[in-house]
């Protein structure tokens, strides 16, 4: 599919006509793969925090709005993508024409603002699929095609209950600001990171997390040691690809 940009959209569980949203999205877009996520109820709110980082002011209050049950998340494709700047929450943004329009029917459709989440870039959509399915966008573009299925994901945001890899750890926090490797040793690691509060979120999964302290990553705990990093390497990726 070349030159089609793959991205996420997010029913929560309180969210109605949730048939009625996937049939348009059929219609619209190419639907690369449905699945319905199962956070566990303890982990539920520090995923969501995790997941919008600081522009989430409450995720308590948005986790009431919008459910703690199962949600779907309907990965896309948009073979025709088209840029140009909208106002969002954030300001003025670079984003996707046909996403923002297709989110802000479907806001319309489930009448609740907070009950659809929808990648309007990139960067956004990749951060998003790695962190809830752990996933790059690639994967679901080279995936078999669509069967009209909903395939069941229980699992919580990746690194909640520790980290498969250094690679796994490294690739979410470039996806959440940019990281960089500053120190490697059999002890532990020191990351320089873009958002030092948001990626000790996503290492250490606390509400009040450290900036260092010990990381379960594959079958060992390591040290693992936060830095701001330098303005112009913010957005370094580690691991070339």
């Amino acid at each position: 599919m070349t030159g089609a940009n793959v991205f996420a959209v997010i029913l929560w569980s309180n969210a109605p006509h949730q048939e009625e949203v996937v049939e348009d999205l059929a219609r619209r877009f190419t639907v690369l793969e449905l699945l319905r996520v199962e956070w566990t109820r303890e982990q539920w709110v520090g995923d969501l925090a995790r997941l919008y980082g600081d522009r989430l002011p409450s995720a308590e209050e948005k986790a009431e709005r919008c459910g703690t049950g199962p949600f779907l998340l309907a990965v896309v494709a948009d073979p025709r993508p088209t840029y140009s700047r909208r106002r969002t929450r954030r300001g003025f943004a670079r984003v996707n024409r046909n996403l923002f329009a297709a989110r802000e029917r479907y806001r319309r459709l489930t009448r609740g603002h907070d009950l659809v989440h929808a990648t309007l870039d990139e960067d956004e959509a990749a951060k998003d699929l790695f962190l809830i399915a752990g996933r790059e966008r690639a994967d679901f573009l080279s995936a078999k095609e669509w069967d009209g299925s909903v395939r069941s994901l229980a699992s919580d945001l990746v690194g909640t209950h520790g980290w498969r890899d250094v690679r796994e750890l490294v690739r979410a926090l470039e996806l959440t600001g940019g990281c960089s490797l500053v120190h490697d040793s059999d002890a532990g690691l020191t990351l320089a990171v873009g958002d030092p509060w948001w990626a000790a979120r996503i290492v250490f999964g606390s509400d009040d997390p450290p900036t260092a302290g010990l990381v379960r990553i594959g079958d060992e705990e390591l040290d693992v040691s936060l830095v701001p990093a330098e303005p112009e390497r913010r957005r370094f990726s580690f691991f070339r690809r």
